[in-house]
């Protein structure tokens, strides 16, 4: 595996996960499982070393395929959490959390309607 999530960036990310993120159990692994995740390279292609001190930042530059493939590959990881190392389990907690988490909406100001 590469030099993986050794920054305090995971555990604060991880930490809030755990503390605020919704389920994301509803996630479809789609065709990955536990056979074609290495537990040696859990995330194949998706290099994640740069994700280690801001992992919504590091979410925000994937592309909506490359997104996809990395919460299945992560929804094999977490629910296979034995299996795998468990800087990757808690980067895919992480991830997982992240990208399931609803944006709030900023509310517009209240027009303000100039003297007559």
């Amino acid at each position: 595996m590469r030099n993986l999530l050794t920054g305090t960036g995971v555990a604060a990310a991880l930490s809030l996960a755990l503390l605020t993120g919704p389920s994301f159990a509803q996630i479809d692994p789609g065709t990955f499982t536990t056979a074609n995740v290495d537990p040696a390279d859990p995330f194949g292609p998706i290099d994640v070393d740069t994700a280690i001190t801001d992992v919504p930042t590091f979410l925000a530059t994937l592309s909506a395929e490359t997104l996809l493939e990395l919460q299945q590959r992560c929804v094999v990881v977490t629910t296979n959490a034995t299996l795998y190392d468990a800087t990757a389990v808690a980067f895919c907690t992480a991830a997982l959390a992240a990208a399931t988490t609803p944006v709030e909406p900023v509310p517009l100001p209240t027009p303000v309607t100039p003297p007559a």
